[in-house]
């Protein structure tokens, strides 16, 4: 199927991390999978199934399950934590005291990443990327569908000696154009390489990106888009990539304050890149009850809003 597609009956983000991992289970006997009082929210109930003697409810003590994570990871286990990223925030602590300072390979799938919708504003995923990206020896992915999830699950639990993060958003996979290649490499452009404007972005926010280039394109408006798989640490080698560009557009689904603008803003400045960069983040505010497009259109992460952004500033140019 297409995009790494999966059947109709499963087809979100955590029920997919939750067969891969059944599938990785089955020739990886150090393959462990601990969760927090969420096995159904998170996709696990097959895996506790299948692997009674590898899976661990932990109940609601996030904390217990990070440190619990470190342990197994030292013990020579691939453990893999699933959470939502709303309670990963309980874990703080113990991610940069237990298990990044030993640099263990600890595996940690925050689902329900970025805006939530129905969950409401207890759930709402945007601080994760803020708060993780200042943990020393972490390793950041954000995929934008199954295959790319897949792809980025096997490389954190099997070539990253020390910790990672897979975030994915709650729900299903967008349907992307045919000539979207999903790729591992830590990041990707897509569009018009010889435009002067490039729009940086990552996860679900990659949609509405593309629908935001086809509208432009009708229109003669030329970007082009550079879409991050590994949001952090960012790869230096984007910044020798960024200096053909003098109009940098940032749309990220997470806080503002600490997210990956900052991190990119730093290196424009580090690499004496003068470009006009435009920011659009979540306001530093919580954000209420709404469902997921309401609220892409309330913080201009919509493609309708990019759209909007972008032609009045090229217009003005």
């Amino acid at each position: 199927m297409e995009n790494g597609e999966v059947p109709a009956k499963k087809a979100d983000f955590s029920a997919v991390v939750g067969d891969e991992l059944c599938r990785l289970a089955a020739s990886d006997e150090k393959l462990c999978v601990i969760t927090a009082a969420m096995k159904e929210g998170t996709g696990l109930s097959d895996f506790a199934e299948k692997y009674k003697n590898r899976f661990f409810d932990v109940g609601i003590a996030e904390e217990h399950a990070v440190t619990f994570a470190a342990g197994l990871a030292a013990g020579g286990a691939h453990p893999v934590f699933c959470v939502y990223s709303t309670f990963l925030q309980r874990g703080y602590d113990q991610l940069i005291h237990d298990v990044a300072i030993a640099n263990l390979p600890v595996t940690i799938c925050v689902d329900r990443a970025g805006i939530v919708g129905e969950d409401g504003e207890t759930h709402q995923g945007v601080f994760d990327i803020a708060f993780l990206k200042t943990i020393p020896n972490i390793q950041i992915f954000s995929p934008v569908n199954y295959l790319e999830l897949k792809m980025h699950l096997n490389e954190s639990i099997y070539k990253i000696q020390g910790p990672s993060v897979v975030r994915y958003p709650r729900g299903s996979q967008p349907t992307l154009p045919e000539d979207f290649i999903p790729s591992s490499d830590d990041f990707q452009f897509y569009g018009n390489p010889s435009s002067k404007a490039v729009v940086i972005t990552f996860g679900r926010v990659f949609y509405e990106a593309v629908k935001c280039y086809d509208r432009l394109k009708q229109e003669g408006i030329k970007i082009a888009i550079l879409k991050l798989n590994k949001i952090y640490p960012l790869n230096e080698k984007i910044y020798e990539h960024l200096k053909q560009f003098n109009k940098i557009y940032i749309f990220e689904e997470g806080i503002a304050s600490g997210g990956i603008n900052e991190t990119l803003c730093a290196g424009l400045l580090k690499h004496s890149i003068k470009a006009d960069v435009h920011i659009t983040a979540i306001k530093d505010e919580f954000i209420p009850h709404m469902g997921v497009s309401d609220a892409l259109k309330k913080y201009n992460l919509s493609a309708d809003a990019m759209y909007d952004i972008i032609k009045e500033e090229e217009n003005e140019r």
